[in-house]
């Protein structure tokens, strides 16, 4: 058994460490990580002026409940590759088979203590209510834009929509013909994504190498010259590589 698992709050409380030590002018977050940004942003006064919250929901509908569930499961139960067929089939269902393969990759070695962190995760994803932490939000300063895939039925865009009346300053967008993990899922997604985060940031854009997006060159060539740092345990076993789809995605 695992004798230190981070809970939500410990999510919330290392995330504003970081942002007032490095001081960023944008935050991005990636699916159940968009709760400990936006808790953070209600809880602190910070140097964020916009962030971006791709695929996240403030509720757990029927489908997200029954994956994280049976996810949860399989992976208490030993069952890792079982977990990962899960997540392909359901979150993971439009990713390119190389990404598949990773998962399957990542999966079969999770650590002991990483299958306890993730069934932690887990529980506290059940038992949180929207009614619980989303007044809060009512204290975020900074701008916000919600990226939703337009095929994913986990974290739904008519859901995301629904924090507008909860939100002093949010714009939404959908991704045409993406779900739960929006770039990753392939060339077309991915230029959505990229434009509407650089646009929202105000950042020059990335001039795509000869080969343009096969193969997911820009992205792979941006991770050659930046540290990978190691996954927030609490989110890879059930997002597996969503949250670093800037720094993590290889090339066969």
């Amino acid at each position: 058994m695992c004798d230190f698992v981070l809970t939500k709050d410990d999510e919330v409380d290392i995330l504003l460490h970081l942002i007032g030590l490095f001081e960023p002018s944008f935050l991005l977050s990636v699916s159940w990580g968009g709760v400990a940004s936006l808790l953070a942003l209600s809880r602190a006064r910070t140097s964020v002026r916009r962030a971006v919250i791709a695929s996240f929901s403030p509720r757990l509908n029927a489908a997200m409940t029954a994956y994280v569930t049976a996810a949860r499961d399989h992976i208490a139960a030993g069952e890792n590759l079982k977990a990962a067929q899960l997540l392909n089939d359901t979150v993971g269902q439009h990713l390119p088979r190389i990404m598949k393969l990773y998962n399957y990759r990542y999966l079969s070695t999770l650590p002991r203590d990483e299958q306890d962190q993730v069934a932690f995760h887990v529980d506290q994803i059940l038992a949180i209510r929207p009614e619980d932490y989303l007044h809060e939000f009512r204290n975020i300063e900074c701008g916000l834009k919600f990226l939703n895939g337009e095929l994913d039925d986990y974290t739904t865009p008519e859901d995301a929509r629904s924090l507008s009346a909860h939100l002093k300053r949010a714009e939404f967008l959908t991704i045409e013909q993406a779900g739960h993990f929006l770039d990753l899922e392939g060339r077309a997604a991915l230029r959505q994504v990229r434009t509407a985060i650089f646009d929202y940031f105000g950042a020059a854009r990335i001039q795509a190498p000869a080969r343009g997006l096969d193969g997911f060159d820009t992205f792979a060539a941006r991770a050659s010259a930046m540290p990978v740092q190691q996954p927030a345990i609490a989110n890879v076993a059930l997002q597996a590589t969503a949250d670093h789809s800037f720094q993590q995605v290889e090339t066969p």
